[in-house]
């Protein structure tokens, strides 16, 4: 038997800054591209920042597994000192 999943997809995009994802929220990619060799994504607060190493270059991060839903008090990704970036997440039906 199959099961139906249902969600909707939502980005999210912008220079700088920060995305508050609801709670539940499964992220589906992350693209930055940095705007000088100081720019870092952080995805959720717990972890460490990632350096965008080349000014040149986009982070494209497609993660594999849950590690990446965002909880109630852990649902932030920080970019600092990008020029671009697009977050993409799955919402669960009725989030």
């Amino acid at each position: 038997m199959w099961n139906e999943i249902v969600s909707n997809v939502v980005r999210y995009s912008g220079v700088s800054g920060t995305v508050t994802l609801p709670p539940g929220a499964h992220v589906l990619q992350i693209i930055a591209h940095g705007a000088n060799a100081n720019a870092t994504v952080q995805i959720f607060a717990d972890a460490a920042p990632i350096t965008i190493k080349n000014v040149n270059a986009y982070f494209v991060y497609r993660p594999q597994h849950l590690v990446t839903t965002a909880q109630v008090a852990n649902n932030t990704i920080v970019f600092t000192s990008t020029d671009m970036y697009m977050v993409e997440v799955s919402l669960p039906a009725g989030a």
